[in-house]
């Protein structure tokens, strides 16, 4: 597809991306092909991918469809980072090497720094040498979804370290419409 293609050829080089697409667009051929782009290049070496619960067998079968490239791909559900125990996170820890990209599918449910999913995310996502964020609502309640994923990627991408100095710098918060 065209915007398939667009999208590659404009982020084929990228160590951090976005795919803000929508439902059925393609973000997860795009996604599997940038990884693939990337191995290639020797930049990774093996693959977390986090994904809902609901959507591993999907995203083993896409993986399994798509993938044109011999890299390893472990995918876990984004709820059991945030639910499971030390023992399995100290499993997962392990399999983060510093040649393992990290892809988030679903990232609108990064919610904010202070959750425990993002809290365990965090040093993984800044080590990493390539990260990528899939989502086709990026966008669930306010403004502040689209910081707390792209500060995932970069707390560079929007200038703000937390989402405190966003807040003062580009919202107006009120209490009225609670």
């Amino acid at each position: 597809q065209p915007h398939q293609q667009s999208a590659l050829d404009k982020l084929h080089n990228m160590r951090r991306f976005a795919l803000f697409m929508q439902m059925r667009a393609g973000k997860t051929k795009v996604a599997v092909d940038l990884i693939c782009n990337h191995f290639a290049h020797g930049r990774i070496g093996r693959v977390l991918w986090l994904c809902p619960n609901s959507a591993r067998a999907t995203a083993a079968y896409q993986w399994q469809q798509f993938a044109v490239c011999d890299v390893t791909c472990k995918i876990v559900a984004l709820e059991t980072i945030s639910g499971c125990g030390n023992k399995r996170l100290v499993e997962i820890d392990s399999w983060v090497t510093e040649d393992c990209a990290i892809v988030i599918d679903e990232s609108q449910m990064i919610k904010n720094a202070r959750a425990k999913l993002s809290r365990r995310l965090d040093n993984w996502l800044k080590n990493a040498p390539v990260v990528g964020i899939l989502s086709g609502t990026p966008i669930t309640q306010n403004v502040q979804d689209l910081y707390n994923q792209a500060k995932s990627l970069d707390w560079r991408i929007f200038g703000y370290r937390n989402i405190y100095q966003f807040q003062a710098a580009h919202l107006v918060m009120s209490d009225k419409f609670v």
